[in-house]
């Protein structure tokens, strides 16, 4: 049985967009070499860890935080 997720609330929404915003040239980059996805891979480490300190948010994953991006 598959665990249904919770959806991410307007706060939640505006944190991660927020925190997107302060790494747009890294997080956008159409760039694919080894450099530019470890630094994506940085960025993203980073966002869910600020995410994550934040109060009145549930807990989430760089996975879920990407998917959850790349949807918006």
């Amino acid at each position: 049985v598959k665990k249904r997720r919770l959806c991410f609330s307007k706060k939640e929404r505006l944190l991660l967009l927020g925190l997107v915003r302060k790494h747009p040239e890294i997080i956008e980059s159409n760039e694919t070499d080894m450099v530019a996805l470890d630094e994506k891979s940085i960025a993203w480490i980073e966002i869910e860890r600020e995410f994550n300190s934040h109060d009145g948010v549930r807990p989430r994953t760089v996975r879920q935080l990407r998917k959850y991006w790349h949807h918006m």
